[in-house]
């Protein structure tokens, strides 16, 4: 009895107990391995959160996707006449013209930013439907206009002329704060035009002068200053034609300042005016008062 007591003992001791231990390690693997499935489902399941009544993620991989995804609505935005913006002391300076100008380089006119807008073999009437939807990201602070040699080619100086007051017109409505100059028409040999340019640029100054805008005079481009094609100008011409454009920019142009040099001295001379007629009645009273006296 002994014996089989302890071997008993022996077998419930070294067989029985492992195999229990063994299965309580077993079911404890899998409960940690059912843990680890739990917690690899939380990670690859991200939750989502409201926040101000939109859906975010918080997978930053998923926020960044997001995010580049929604067009930009400024970026693409560009400022037109339509803007309340006003022009500064940083505003540009804008040219606009015919082939004329084409060799002028903007970078040698100013220090400012300057704008060069060539519309080459148009008319200013053509010019002007170009300038009714051009679009600028500041509003300039001059502006400089050089058309009608192409309307003088196919229309008589006074037409020519109306045309560009339309023109410049037109760009006053659409630029109000800008200081608008209008270049004259310069020289051409390729066709027998020199009356009708003299003529035009007369009547160019006197439109400008009833409309207020700076007129710029190229008298000192001649015959000289052409190139092969005696219509546009070479590198002499379009030197001059800038120094030219400079001066006004600079307030050294003689013509540019016509107008309002016209218009100070009229004010002054109504004021002067005014002046003498209270000197006369103050007189007459006086010599009124010295009669009464006698």
């Amino acid at each position: 009895m002994a014996r089989v007591q302890r071997k008993w003992r022996g077998s419930s001791e070294n067989g029985a107990g492992p195999t229990k231990m063994a299965r309580v390690t077993s079911s404890e693997a899998r409960v940690k391995r059912s843990e680890a499935r739990v917690t690899s489902s939380e990670i690859n399941c991200p939750k989502e959160i409201a926040v101000n009544n939109n859906i975010t993620s918080k997978d930053p991989r998923s926020q960044n996707e997001s995010t580049s995804s929604q067009p930009d609505s400024l970026s693409n935005i560009t400022p037109t006449h339509h803007t309340t913006a006003k022009s500064s002391s940083d505003s540009p300076i804008l040219i606009i013209g015919d082939s004329i100008i084409k060799h002028i380089d903007p970078k040698k006119i100013s220090r400012k930013k300057t704008i060069k807008r060539t519309f080459p073999g148009k008319t200013a009437e053509l010019i002007k439907s170009e300038v009714e939807s051009m679009e600028v990201e500041v509003l300039p602070s001059h502006i400089i206009v050089h058309a009608g040699t192409n309307d003088l080619s196919v229309q008589p100086p006074h037409n020519c002329v109306k045309n560009i007051e339309n023109l410049a017109l037109c760009i006053k409505k659409k630029f109000t704060d800008s200081r608008i100059a209008i270049s004259s028409i310069t020289v051409r040999n390729d066709l027998d035009l020199s009356k009708q340019i003299s003529t035009a640029n007369e009547e160019l100054q006197k439109m400008c002068s009833r409309n207020g805008f700076d007129f710029i005079k190229n008298n000192n481009i001649d015959a000289t200053c052409l190139n092969g094609g005696l219509l546009h100008l070479n590198s002499k011409g379009s030197a001059f034609l800038a120094t030219n454009f400079i001066k006004f920019l600079r307030g050294n142009n003689p013509a540019a300042s016509e107008y309002r040099q016209r218009k100070r001295g009229e004010d002054f001379q109504g004021r002067r005016t005014y002046q003498n007629h209270s000197l006369e009645d103050l007189l007459r009273l006086l010599l009124l008062a010295q009669r009464t006296e006698y």
